[in-house]
Order: structure tokens, then C-alpha cells, then sequence
């Protein structure tokens, strides 16, 4: 009975909540690489990416986000070095705040992070996420965003195959390492 009555309020509260979504685009900054000394990347890369901003009450709530990232991956040592392509997709899941003063809103948030690194084998690195936005509205539904959100991953993660059929947790010295700053721009749309 509790469960029902449980799922029924939040039911409601999704209901009667606003929520908005933001097409983006953006630059980051890369401090990654493997905690090893010879897997390593500092540098730009573009991403795109989506996101969801739910507010529930008096302006607090949750915002969830699904972006691309790619960047040159360098792999140095005293033999030898090569820059290989390399993509990311995460999903960062922040409580939120969003506060608007006349046309302009501002949101602050903090959470966690999912990262799909795809990588040789493909890596799921979980970390911490902080965010920031400001949005210019131009009517009453929609708006451009300015924001900035960095990911600070855990040290531990799980590693697949690329066959994606043997999955271990990592614990080694060879797990990877994402401090990542982003800076993005996208139109809104709130409901």
C-alpha cells in the first residue's frame, strides 16, 4: 500500500511539474588518460548532446543530460606515439535549482555522472558532475542557454570486451581517469 501511495504522489508531482528541453553544443577541456604515466590527454574536444530539466517544487528538481564527446587521444611513451579518435557519451544526473528573474533564469546543480568511454575495451566510469546555467528568454517558452557543467570521475570503473560479453570490475593500475570542463550553448524549450 505504501509503494502505491508512493508512486501515486510522484505521478502527481511529475503531472503538475514544468520541464524543459535544450538542444546543445559546446567545447571541453580533457584532463584524461589512464592512471598508468603513459595513456594520457590534455586538450580540447566538441561535444553535442541533449538535455531534460524537470522542475517539481518552487523551482527544484532534477536535470539529466545525454552528450557525445570526441577528442584526439594521445598514447605516449619513451618508444613510441600515436593519437587515436576517441568518443564519450554521458549521463549526468544532477538535483537542480532553477531560479528565473524576469527574462533571465539561472540554474545550479550538482550529481552524479555515467561515462561510456569507447575504448579498447569499452569503459562505464562513474563520477561527479556540477553544473551551471543561464538562459535568455525570449518569450515566455523559449530561450538560449549559456552553461558550464565538469565531471570529476571516481576512480574505479567497469571494463567490457568489445564484444560487450565479459564484464569486469576494474581495479587495476590501467583504469581510466576523466576531469573534464565543458562549456556549451543550446536553444530551450520549457513547457
Amino acid at each position: 500500500m505504501k509503494k502505491k501511495i508512493i508512486v501515486i504522489f510522484m505521478l502527481v508531482g511529475f503531472i503538475s511539474s514544468s520541464f524543459a528541453i535544450t538542444l546543445t553544443t559546446g567545447i571541453n577541456y580533457e584532463f584524461s588518460g589512464t592512471t598508468s604515466s603513459d595513456e594520457k590527454y590534455n586538450g580540447p574536444g566538441f561535444n553535442i548532446g541533449a538535455l531534460l530539466n524537470i522542475d517539481f517544487i518552487h523551482g527544484f528538481g532534477i536535470q539529466t543530460e545525454l552528450s557525445s564527446t570526441v577528442f584526439n587521444f594521445k598514447i605516449q611513451n619513451e618508444q613510441l606515439e600515436i593519437t587515436v579518435p576517441l568518443s564519450i557519451i554521458d549521463v549526468p544526473i544532477m538535483m537542480w535549482w532553477n531560479g528565473k528573474f524576469n527574462s533571465i533564469g539561472v540554474g545550479l546543480g550538482a550529481g552524479i555522472n555515467l561515462g561510456f568511454v569507447n575504448y579498447n575495451p569499452v569503459l562505464l566510469n562513474f563520477g561527479f558532475t556540477f553544473g551551471s546555467n543561464v538562459i535568455f528568454y525570449f518569450g515566455n517558452h523559449i530561450g538560449l542557454l549559456v552553461g558550464f557543467h565538469g565531471i570529476f570521475d571516481f576512480p574505479k570503473g567497469i571494463t567490457f570486451d568489445k564484444e560487450i560479453n565479459d564484464m569486469t570490475i576494474s581495479f587495476d593500475s590501467q583504469n581510466w581517469k576523466r576531469n573534464t570542463l565543458f562549456g556549451k550553448v543550446g536553444i530551450i524549450y520549457r513547457f
